[in-house]
């Protein structure tokens, strides 16, 4: 079984930590007691010749489902939520901190503005809400590209690589890591030319 994508974070003192983002017949190959020597020659795969050659686990090996959560309400009675409390999407994406980091400066921004700290609360709240669903709903094209398998999904792959050659962009999605998702619409007409 071939993983989507392996991601090395070098630790120093010759440790990393390695990540595989996949679909789910590799979780499930990888499970139990044998797992940890399939996931090593997973990454070993990808990576040059002797990388994980002395490789050991230095921690638990752990699948997360990179789900998405959200609150019904991110401000209520004087308390307002902030980072992954407010909602944190599919981790596999990488937004956590960038988002953390947003609503703290939105939050600034919104009761150096308004005397009426509820009011400011509120606005923040809708604004969040906005900026957010951008991301979670990227993160969804994403998993239908990375985590589906079955003919479909390979033809789903294909079809947005071919689209990708048109528009490297992606509708502007592309640089949503280095610009944020403000600007960028995800309705029927978007998800289309991103697929």
């Amino acid at each position: 079984i071939e993983p989507h994508d392996i991601l090395l974070f070098p630790q120093g003192c010759g440790r990393a930590r390695a990540y595989i983002i996949g679909k789910q017949p590799i979780v499930d190959s990888l499970r139990g007691p044998e797992g940890l020597a399939g996931y090593i020659a997973l990454c070993a795969a990808v990576v040059p010749d002797g990388t994980f050659g002395d490789a050991r686990a230095a921690g638990p090996l752990a699948f997360f489902p990179n789900a998405d959560v959200w609150p019904d309400r991110l401000y209520d009675d004087r308390v307002v939520l902030l980072g992954d409390a407010a909602g944190a999407n599919d981790p596999s994406g990488g937004h956590g901190l960038s988002l953390t980091f947003r609503d703290v400066r939105e939050v600034r921004d919104r009761l150096l503005s308004d005397t009426d700290w509820d009011a400011a609360m509120r606005d923040f709240a809708i604004r969040r809400m906005a900026y957010y669903s951008v991301l979670r709903e990227y993160m969804r094209w994403l998993a239908l590209l990375t985590t589906h398998v079955g003919p479909e999904a390979d033809e789903r792959r294909a079809r947005v690589e071919r689209a990708r050659r048109v528009d490297p962009s992606r509708g502007g999605f592309s640089l949503l890591l280095a610009y944020g998702p403000d600007g960028l619409n995800v309705d029927d007409s978007a998800r289309r030319h991103f697929f």
